[in-house]
């Protein structure tokens, strides 16, 4: 499966997913659901594969509403969340999420996830909500960070 997820995503966007790959097998994500907020769909999979090569179980959300949607359907450890989305974006849907019961997954760790470095977009991002603010293409020693720091029961 490695050797797939490389020659399928090798050079997306000057991306070093093999370089992304030999770390994956730290920590093991079993047990924890992720649900991906994102709109591109190849990076949606991108995203899907390499948590899944940690053995998370990986679920995703193509736009703002649908990801509130399944946010109501079913418990997750943690979502990924694109800033910006068409319609209700990133912001407004962490919003959303926060204003969920705790039961329906009204406090569960959002991480911001866009191309941008801009400290106006993690100032947004952590008003809106957000537990954590990551760039694209996503860095694997800030996401094991952030998630550690959101999960650190599961993370060692």
């Amino acid at each position: 499966m490695v050797e797939e997820v490389g020659i399928r995503f090798k050079l997306w966007k000057g991306w070093n997913v093999v370089g992304w790959m030999q770390k994956a097998g730290k920590p093991d994500f079993s047990g924890l659901r992720f649900l991906i907020a994102e709109d591109n769909p190849l990076y949606a999979d991108l995203m899907m594969e390499l948590l899944a090569l940690r053995h998370a179980t990986v679920y995703h959300a193509s736009n703002g509403m649908e990801a509130v949607r399944m946010l109501r359907e079913r418990i997750y450890d943690a979502v990924l969340m694109d800033v910006r989305m068409p319609g209700m974006d990133g912001y407004e849907t962490t919003k959303a999420i926060r204003a969920l019961d705790s039961t329906q997954n009204g406090q569960v760790p959002v991480f911001a996830m866009t191309a941008s470095t801009d400290e106006r977009d993690k100032r947004s991002a952590l008003e809106a909500g957000m537990n954590a603010f990551l760039t694209k293409p996503l860095e694997m020693a800030a996401f094991d960070e952030a998630l550690g720091e959101a999960l650190p029961a599961y993370v060692g």
